[in-house]
C-alpha cells in the first residue's frame, strides 16, 4: 500500500492568488483580507515561504499582490532611505507574515 504524497505547493499551484487577477493592494488592504480570508492567508503563507526560499514565480505573484505605498511604509517607521527595499517582494511581505499567520490559523514557528 503506497501512500499519496502530498504535493508541495508552488506558486503556480495556489489558484485565486497566482497570477494576481487585479491591482496589487495596499498594505492595508491585504491586511485586510488576510484577516477576512482564512483561506486566502493560509495560501499567502505558502506563497511567502516559497518566495523567501527564492522561488522565481513566487516573488513575481507577491510583487503582483503587493504593493506598500510610500505612505504607508513611512507611518510604520521605516525610513525613506529603504522604502524602495521594503518594497520588494521579501521586506514587504515580511510586513503581513504574521498577520497572514495568525488569519491562517498557524502558530507562530
Amino acid at each position: 500500500m503506497s501512500e499519496k504524497k502530498k504535493e508541495k505547493p508552488t506558486a503556480t499551484t495556489l489558484p485565486g492568488i497566482c497570477p494576481n487577477p487585479g491591482a496589487p493592494f495596499s498594505l492595508w488592504e491585504l491586511i485586510e483580507k488576510l484577516q477576512a480570508e482564512k483561506g486566502f492567508a493560509a495560501d499567502f503563507m505558502d506563497l511567502l515561504k516559497l518566495a523567501n526560499n527564492n522561488e522565481k514565480g513566487a516573488i513575481d505573484c507577491v510583487n503582483s499582490l503587493l504593493e506598500p505605498s510610500a505612505r504607508e511604509l513611512t507611518d510604520l517607521g521605516i525610513p525613506a532611505s529603504q522604502l524602495d527595499s521594503f518594497r520588494k517582494c521579501t521586506e514587504s511581505g515580511v510586513l503581513v507574515a504574521a498577520i497572514a499567520e495568525q488569519a491562517a490559523g498557524r502558530s507562530p514557528k
